[in-house]
């Protein structure tokens, strides 16, 4: 399959199946299409480090041709934020 042809597919659609695909029941995962230097690609967004951690071993680079990055808020930030 073309790898142009299936970033031309829905936004919608793709971060629905990268959702069912990989979920997990320990913590919250956000999908998001961003735009960096390199072109578009997936962003899933978790709090904690060791989250982010676990969820780069699961999650491949590229899934259905785009490109994925996992990111992490710090759980001390979250935690601070919620104590204001």
């Amino acid at each position: 399959m073309n790898a142009n042809w299936i970033k031309n597919q829905s936004e919608e659609k793709i971060l629905k199946q990268i959702l069912e695909e990989y979920y997990s029941d320990k913590y919250e995962i956000e999908y998001f299409i961003k735009s960096d230097d390199g072109g578009r690609h997936i962003e899933a967004k978790v709090i904690g480090q060791h989250n982010a951690a676990e969820l780069r071993l699961r999650i491949p680079i590229n899934y259905n041709g785009w490109r994925t990055v996992v990111v992490f808020t710090p759980l001390e930030v979250f935690l601070k934020k919620k104590e204001d």
